[in-house]
């Protein structure tokens, strides 16, 4: 559906194609309407700043894509943005720094056409950047757009590709851009934003002066792949070791419990007036502004982490083909599906090359092989790709014909946690290959707390396996919690 309107009877030219999504041209001064699925609520245009579009009443989980006219500079903007059940959020507009800006048009489609998002983590090492860097090179030669985007600094990137990288996206190749997050730079500018309503002496701390907390750098990077991901057919992540990547993902729930303990939760998952009442602190006390910026601060950093529970986005594990790196995967894979992440194919490596009988390595090579015979066991229904140890210069070149090694194609679809088990309703939650005796369980409240390992998570329940009484077992490599039978 699409739904037309422009500002001030101004009559805006045809946009440009949107690709797979069309175009659309504009009736001049055809008010906004409005449809069951948004309600355009206001709109306000500042001259100095970036112009604001408030929308409120989202019905339903759905993408939209919108396209802006700017008058005053001639230029179409498009935008993706990510609606949540009854949410309000801002959508800020990059280009039209000034001028008359008209709305033209809305186009909501299925969670399907969303860009994909590729996350590669697994066991420390070399292998990660090796594997994403690839990929996203291999991506662009077949004729897709493709951003490779690092959690880690631009200089541990930039000596693989051989080409300098850069917080901002830049193109190295045709179709392919490529940049690496500056997690103290994206905390000092978060913080100079908000500076000016703090009351001192908070509003004297400069940004550069924060702590930057373990967790963070994935939080700034799920921001930056909020706004960029829509301008590209793929995005691939480099998202470092599994282990600082749990932690990262397991931040929200942090937040979550910490809210709730010390204001309630008034709003987002696990909304509860129960909570509020109980909270360790008055929040009568609490000017609301600050109170309402903690929540919501609560509330995004869970909806960032849904970025990666989408469809369409999910990991590849790289496995460092070691005793060490098969154990610690067992407990990494299973946690990351814990926390919504699929994670439907995995990669071994880096390998080293066969042919080496007779050297002081062949022992390492028999290893390997041991290892990847025991892993492709242990999660059969996955792909097991390798990953060749190389040794050669730097370059897109040598990493277009690894990503060529590393294409399985499309993975088999994955769905780490479900609402139903056998039609019925329930929460199942996929973990292949974890190990007997690796898996605890503690329910506290309308949260079940799941530990794998060193790995733990709160769960939020359903709304129909809170209040009564719960089961759970393991079955085959699903753990399932359903309302117990009376």
């Amino acid at each position: 559906s699409l739904w037309w309107g422009s500002g001030g009877g101004y009559a805006a030219p045809r946009p440009p194609p949107l690709g797979r999504f069309g175009g659309a041209r504009v009736p001049s001064g055809c008010p906004l309407q409005t449809s069951p699925t948004v309600k355009l609520i206001g709109f306000e245009l500042n001259l100095v700043n970036t112009p604001t579009i408030w929308y409120k009443q989202m019905w339903k989980a759905v993408a939209f894509h919108i396209c802006f006219f700017c008058p005053a500079t001639g230029i179409w903007d498009y935008r993706l943005i990510l609606s949540q059940t009854k949410r309000r959020f801002l959508l800020a507009l990059a280009s039209a720094p000034h001028g008359t800006l008209s709305p033209i048009a809305i186009r909501s489609y299925d969670q399907a056409d969303m860009t994909n998002i590729l996350v590669f983590t697994g066991s420390a090492g070399p292998g990660i950047a090796a594997a994403a860097a690839a990929t996203a090179v291999h991506t662009a030669r077949q004729g897709r757009r493709a951003l490779l985007f690092s959690l880690a600094p631009a200089y541990t990137l930039s000596p693989l590709l051989g080409i300098p990288v850069g917080a901002a996206p830049a193109e190295i190749a045709p179709g392919l851009d490529a940049a690496a997050l500056d997690a103290p730079a994206e905390l000092a500018a978060a913080w100079e934003q908000g500076r000016n309503r703090l009351p001192a002496p908070s509003s004297q701390i400069a940004g550069d002066e924060l702590p930057l907390l373990p967790g963070l750098e994935m939080l700034f990077g799920l921001m930056r792949l909020r706004d960029l991901a829509p301008h590209y057919d793929l995005v691939v992540l480099d998202a470092g070791p599994h282990d600082l990547l749990l932690r990262a993902l397991a931040l929200p729930d942090g937040l979550r419990w910490t809210v709730r303990q010390l204001f309630g939760l008034d709003r987002g998952p696990g909304r509860s007036a129960a909570s509020v009442a109980r909270a360790a602190l008055p929040t009568s006390l609490i000017p609301s502004e600050a109170l309402a910026s903690i929540q919501d601060i609560r509330v995004q950093a869970e909806r960032l982490r849904g970025l990666l529970n989408a469809r369409g986005a999910s990991a590849r594990y790289v496995l460092r083909p070691d005793r060490a790196g098969l154990e610690e995967a067992r407990l990494a894979i299973p946690a990351l599906q814990l926390h919504g992440l699929a994670v439907p194919a995995l990669i071994a490596g880096p390998l080293l090359p066969e042919g080496l009988d007779g050297t002081a390595l062949a022992e390492h090579v028999s290893q390997q092989q041991a290892i990847r015979a025991e892993a492709a066991a242990i999660w059969p229904g996955r792909p097991l790709s390798p990953l060749a140890l190389h040794a050669g210069a730097p370059g897109l070149a040598a990493l277009g014909a690894l990503g060529a090694q590393l294409d399985i194609g499309t993975a088999p679809p994955i769905t780490p946690i479900a609402e139903t088990w056998q039609g019925a309703p329930a929460m199942a939650i996929e973990l292949p290959g974890l190990p007997k005796n690796a898996l605890q369980l503690t329910l506290s409240g309308d949260e079940l707390i799941v530990r794998i390992g060193a790995y733990r998570r709160h769960i939020l329940l359903a709304q129909g396996l809170r209040g009564g009484a719960i089961k759970a077992t393991r079955e085959g490599e699903y753990l399932i919690v359903r309302p117990r039978n009376p």
